[in-house]
């Protein structure tokens, strides 16, 4: 389930961006920030669709720049002040809100108007993907912040549960 939600967050992004680079005559590359490990199942996942697109759209190449998960945020507000955002960017849900009010995220809610499947998610993880009324993300993984067990069944099994 994590792979094909994560595949669907790659897709919707490119879509996202479709409408310009598909219309250029030039060639076009667009680059796209992450902090997955180079090797790791989400990069090969994303290099096999961004290659898929690209023969369907040779003029557009999509060039994935792996980043530091603790750089990221900086990173990012960095490149804000000095031009050098990229095109896409994989961040936290929590994140987005913060980034929209800084400007550094585009308004995606024309681009995903007619996009019915986010009726299927949370509204609480909807709203992590909005500021002020408008949508500048795509959910795509969700972390728990709860931890629910069966007590009693731990215990027979002489599993110690963590408490930090």
């Amino acid at each position: 389930m994590k792979k094909l939600l994560t595949l669907a967050l790659a897709l919707l992004l490119i879509a996202a961006s479709i409408p310009v680079a598909s219309l250029a005559e030039e060639p076009v590359e667009l680059v796209f920030w992450h902090y997955y490990e180079e090797g790791s199942s989400f990069s090969k996942n994303l290099q096999k669709l961004f290659d898929r697109y690209h023969e369907e759209n040779p003029n557009v190449t999509i060039r994935m720049e792996i980043k530091q998960f603790s750089d990221l945020k900086q990173d990012l507000t960095i490149a804000a002040v000095t031009g050098g955002l990229p095109d896409l960017v994989y961040i936290d849900n929590c994140d987005t809100v913060s980034f929209a009010a800084m400007g550094i995220l585009a308004d995606l809610s024309d681009a995903f108007a007619d996009y019915a499947d986010f009726d299927d998610y949370f509204p609480a993880i909807m709203d992590c993907c909005k500021y002020d009324g408008k949508l500048y993300a795509v959910p795509a993984l969700t972390n728990a912040i709860g931890f629910y067990y069966n007590k009693d069944m731990l215990e027979e099994a002489g599993v110690d549960v963590p408490t930090n």
